[in-house]
């Protein structure tokens, strides 16, 4: 007589395992879900880095970092030069101290200091406070080529934190857009000088008493991601930026490097042709919105859906009120 042993019949071993195909699927968004939660504490936790160092540096000069030192002498619009920006002056508030004096911030503009071997592989090490932890875009920064003395080009880490340089296009000079199109009303502008620790005081610095509107009410700092479902937005690059271009045909080179502006919408769509603007605002691979670090050291997580008329110099709608200083408009619940 045969004995039955007691085990799982080939429908029941079926319906085990659709249950833990099941319970798998089920599992895995709330996985990802809590990764992307983690990598976005991540990315206010860099910000609000960059706020304290940005609040150190005003204390230290009593004025806020300059968002980029322009190199002297002729041709410097011609995008031969590279030049010293924000986040170089930030370096030592960040514990790069030792980076800072080994590139010769200060003592050597940027050209100089990306032309020799060695500060150039030191300007190329990536710093991990200014990637959002969501972005998977290049350590360097492949569609930007600093120039080098004597021919040749290199490229530098990428960032996803830009400056914002206000509501209108990219403008060195700060001031109000609506008065003259040739002024920008941003937290951040340029200067000229062969770049020093303590920058001369230019109508592109802002002191803390600029900041008329309330620092609570005034965007500083924001996100631009790499890349978003196919659209390219291309980041930031770290230290500085190649040329002084502001604002036409400068895609690839100037201010688009290490600013944004509200020209365009957040997480704009992909524009075709040879001058797409898109990259010239704020992205984010953070669904909805974009995290920006605000004049006070706040780190706030903004809608896409804010209310934005761009396109235009008039500072008409709430997302120009944050990007502006000195607007003096209400901007109330955001």
């Amino acid at each position: 007589m045969r004995v039955r042993r007691p085990g799982f019949t080939l429908i029941e071993l079926l319906v085990v395992i659709a249950i833990i195909a099941i319970l798998i699927a089920l599992l895995l968004p709330a996985v990802q879900q809590a990764r992307e939660a983690a990598r976005r504490t991540q990315c206010r936790n860099h910000l609000k880095q960059l706020g304290l160092a940005l609040h150190n540096y005003h204390d230290t000069f009593n004025l806020f970092p300059p968002g980029v030192i322009h190199q002297t002498g002729a041709g410097i619009t011609t995008g031969a030069f590279n030049n010293w920006g924000w986040s170089a002056f930030l370096a030592p508030y960040l514990d790069q101290a030792n980076t800072y004096n080994a590139m010769g911030v200060g003592q050597f503009n940027m050209t100089q200091a990306i032309s020799d071997p060695v500060k150039r592989a030191l300007i190329q090490q990536p710093v991990a406070v200014f990637r959002c932890p969501s972005d998977i875009g290049p350590q360097l920064n492949t569609q930007i080529a600093f120039s080098i003395t004597g021919g040749g080009s290199a490229n530098v880490p990428t960032s996803n934190y830009v400056a914002s340089n206000g509501s209108y296009s990219f403008r060195n000079a700060l001031g109000n857009p609506t008065s003259s199109t040739s002024f920008n009303n941003g937290f951040f502008g340029g200067s000229s000088g062969p770049g020093a620790t303590s920058p001369p005081v230019a109508p592109g610095i802002r002191r803390m008493s600029n900041i008329t509107d309330g620092t609570s009410n005034t965007i500083a700092i924001g996100e631009r991601c790499w890349e978003m479902k196919g659209v390219d937005y291309r980041a930031a690059c770290l230290w500085g930026q190649r040329g002084s271009g502001e604002a036409a045909s400068a895609e690839d080179q100037g201010m688009v490097n290490q600013f944004a502006v509200g020209w365009r919408p957040m997480n704009a769509p992909k524009e075709p042709g040879a001058n797409p603007t898109h990259r010239r605002g704020f992205s984010s691979l953070h669904t909805g919105g974009v995290h920006f670090l605000m004049g006070d050291g706040a780190v706030r997580f903004i809608s896409e859906n804010i209310s934005h008329t761009f396109g235009t110099s008039a500072v008409n709608s709430v997302f120009a009120f944050l990007l502006g200083v000195d607007d003096g408009n209400t901007v109330g619940d955001f």
